[in-house]
């Protein structure tokens, strides 16, 4: 398997199923394949080096500040969403429908009215 066709396999395991069939997801995932320097097989090699060993699951519970999660209904990290939720105090755990991980790629809109909600309730975006 060639990096380019690896690359446009990642890319659509964090999307939703119909995303890629869609025009705008054909565009955006090729776009990123042909034109993004970090996806180089070095680049995403560093990625996977770099959070191998990282687990900040115990210093969750310590967070004294507002926080807002976001995943997709189908993003590959929604468990690991829903459990850093469940561990931080006070956060807020919204689900966005028909997206998967790069939800704010697939449903700019809805993912920009969670993240509205979130700060108009705490006072941070005028009504």
């Amino acid at each position: 398997m060639g990096i380019k066709k690896y690359h446009i396999q990642h890319l659509e395991e964090l999307v939703s199923p119909e995303f890629p069939k869609t025009k705008l997801g054909r565009y955006l995932l090729n776009t990123f394949v042909e034109r993004d320097p970090w996806l180089s097989g070095e680049s995403i090699a560093q990625i996977f080096r770099a959070r191998g060993g990282t687990d900040m699951t115990a210093r969750l519970s310590s967070l004294s500040v507002p926080t807002l999660i976001i995943n997709g209904e189908y993003d590959n990290s929604l468990a690991a969403g829903r459990k850093t939720a469940e561990l931080t105090p006070g956060a807020i755990h919204k689900i966005l429908p028909k997206t998967g991980h790069a939800c704010c790629i697939e449903d700019p809109a809805g993912f920009d009215a969670l993240v509205v909600d979130f700060l108009t309730s705490l006072g941070l975006m005028p009504r």
